[in-house]
């Protein structure tokens, strides 16, 4: 905007100049606006132009030069809500009703200084709007690097608490199959453990001598014992368990349990059913 506004100035004729200055110190003493809302354009003057084409829009003021003609606007009078501009404004030139021109004069009726201005002040005026322009741009620039360095302490604060976590679970997973294959392998060595055979324990074979059953009823487990028991009568077969069961043979082992029979022994026995 400073840019454009020095461009104009210094393509005006020394009498616009001093219409220009007139009109910024105009601008200033009104307490209801914000100097940084004034802004200016090129002007073409339509005589064929209808009023109503120019929905309603008076600039603040009007200057005629030899050179080209300006026109300065509020901000709020010039766009709508949403920013869209009122009036077409092409390469910095809007095209005006000569009506509208002339409605200047009565909006400034009350107040003669302000319309097609002449004479006062200096060219400090324009170069200080220009350097009211420029400080704004830097308050804008300003906040908005803060912003974005909220923003970005916020997302690198987002990814240390998402790695945090992803390391807390990876460690948890790892603890998880950590005691899971600790359970496991410790399940197998004592599954696979020997027991001790002590020295008052007695070799199953000792008990059970007779291993030919002759004919059972069936190759049930209970059946299977009850034949050993009456086959060897000193025998305790509460201490024994069946496996590897045929339909003629099976195999007796000792329960880890017993405290009579050593661990390790066993015996085969025969029978027909």
């Amino acid at each position: 905007m400073e840019n454009k506004v020095q461009h104009f100035f210094d393509s005006m004729c020394n009498s616009c100049q001093y219409k220009f200055k007139k009109v910024i110190s105009v601008a200033k003493r009104n307490a209801l606006k914000d100097l940084d809302d004034l802004q200016v354009f090129l002007c073409t003057v339509d005589k064929t132009r209808n009023i109503d084409e120019d929905n309603g829009i008076v600039p603040l003021a009007f200057i005629f030069c030899k050179n080209d003609s300006y026109a300065f606007f509020w901000k709020d009078n010039l766009y709508n809500g949403d920013g869209s501009s009122k009036l077409k404004i092409i390469n910095d030139t809007i095209i005006l009703a000569q009506a509208t021109i002339e409605r200047i004069k009565e909006n400034t009726t009350n107040d003669k200084a302000v319309t097609v201005v002449k004479k006062e002040e200096t060219r400090a005026i324009a170069s200080k709007m220009i350097h009211q322009n420029n400080s704004s741009l830097k308050e804008h620039f300003s906040r908005q690097m803060l912003i974005m360095n909220r923003q970005q302490l916020l997302h690198m604060s987002k990814i240390r608490k998402m790695i945090l976590i992803l390391g807390l679970s990876f460690i948890l997973v790892l603890g998880i199959v950590g005691g899971t294959l600790g359970w496991y392998f410790a399940g197998n060595n004592t599954a696979n453990q020997q027991f001790p055979n002590y020295t008052w324990r007695i070799n199953l074979n000792e008990n059970l001598i007779n291993k030919e059953l002759e004919a059972i009823d069936d190759n049930r487990v209970e059946t299977i014992l009850a034949a050993t028991k009456e086959k060897n009568q000193d025998l305790v077969i509460e201490d024994l368990l069946v496996k590897n069961i045929t339909r003629n043979e099976a195999t007796i082992y000792v329960k880890s349990s017993s405290n009579i029979y050593e661990y390790n022994s066993f015996a085969k026995v025969s029978f027909f059913c």
